[in-house]
């Protein structure tokens, strides 16, 4: 998305959006873990660190959270809250992923 072309959620994403996107992440998770423990609980461990760590920490971190304009350009962000996000991502970057940066 370029900065001048208008977009709609530019005035910022509504309680109902975010809740929704934390619900969303947290549930998906527990279910995860959850089926994890029932199936083959010795997997439960790398699981929790690839879920819990991997996609906030690396993936939202610094994949694709330093590349969205609502969080930079807008001030808002479907993390809640943003001002949390916004510190945990210093700079923004508009460069396309990388190749190592896609195998991720």
């Amino acid at each position: 998305m370029r900065e001048e072309t208008e977009c709609p959620l530019a005035q910022g994403f509504s309680v109902l959006e975010k809740a929704y996107a934390q619900v969303s992440f947290a549930v998906i998770g527990v279910a995860g873990t959850l089926g994890i423990v029932i199936a083959d609980w010795p997997w439960v461990l790398p699981y929790l660190v690839i879920y819990w760590y991997g996609v906030p920490g690396i993936v939202m971190r610094h994949l694709v959270c330093p590349r969205c304009p609502h969080l930079h350009v807008y001030g808002d962000c479907l993390q809640a809250p943003a001002s949390i996000t916004r510190w945990l991502i210093k700079e923004r970057r508009t460069s396309p992923l990388s190749t190592t940066e896609k195998l991720l």
